[in-house]
């Protein structure tokens, strides 16, 4: 009689966590018409950038606010002194990230140790224009860290990398005029991460958290769960 028992005792805690209320305002989601803006095939002449090229400069670096449990906007602005043939991004968070790179969303994930990739040569801009990349990042307990790669190929194919570091600001939301230094969380390749871009990324035409929807619909998020306190949902409907 133990496995009903277990059932009984489990339905108990279920209804009585249930009893406790838990809301949140509603957050509209990204989205745009299914099939739309898809990718065109690669340009064959385009140089690719591999995982070597995309840590061969600097090493990132694990970065934060001050605060583990407090959402940021991280930031950095840089300048391209020419265009850009190919160029690939890769990042993580623990645990959760939407990048943006000159107010395009380009990746972002829920699962640290599956990093988000996305190329985006023909989202960075050159000469004196500066090209801002933003990461809106939040935890869900536990330690917190963010680690990005991004590297670059102009026409004479020499690769130029920017990566997470503590040259990089924090504030409490996008657009900023100003923001706070980043604190360092750890070196890339170190514990718990560890080499994290060696694991397989997702990859995809849309963007990392925007929905393909068909005309006259629309995506809402009703509740963020705290993982520390009620665990992980998993909700299926029509």
């Amino acid at each position: 009689m133990r496995f009903p028992t277990l059932l009984c005792c489990l339905f108990a805690a279920s209804l009585c966590s249930a009893q406790q209320p838990f809301t949140q305002k509603v957050e509209l989601q990204p989205a745009q018409p299914r099939g739309a803006d898809a990718a065109p095939a690669p340009a064959a002449a385009a140089p690719a950038i591999s995982d070597a090229e995309l840590l061969a400069g600097p090493q990132p670096i694990w970065i934060w606010g001050p605060d583990n449990d407090s959402k940021y906007v991280l930031r950095k602005t840089f300048k391209l002194p020419a265009a850009a043939v190919a160029a690939r991004l890769k990042v993580s968070c623990d645990n959760v990230c939407t990048v943006y790179l000159n107010g395009r969303r380009v990746a972002g994930g829920t699962e640290w140790q599956e990093p988000s990739e996305a190329s985006v040569a023909g989202v960075l801009v050159s000469g004196d224009q500066e090209n801002v990349l933003e990461a809106e990042v939040a935890n869900q307990g536990g330690i917190a860290g963010f680690v990005l790669a991004l590297a670059w190929k102009s026409a004479d194919g020499k690769p130029q990398q920017l990566v997470s570091d503590l040259t990089w600001t924090h504030a409490s939301e996008r657009g900023a005029a100003s923001g706070q230094p980043v604190q360092r969380r750890g070196g890339y390749g170190e514990g718990p991460w560890n080499t994290v871009f060696a694991n397989a990324a997702g990859t995809s035409r849309v963007p990392a958290g925007v929905f393909e929807l068909l005309p006259g619909f629309q995506v809402e998020k009703l509740f963020t769960v705290p993982k520390d306190e009620l665990g992980s949902w998993v909700c299926i409907t029509f």
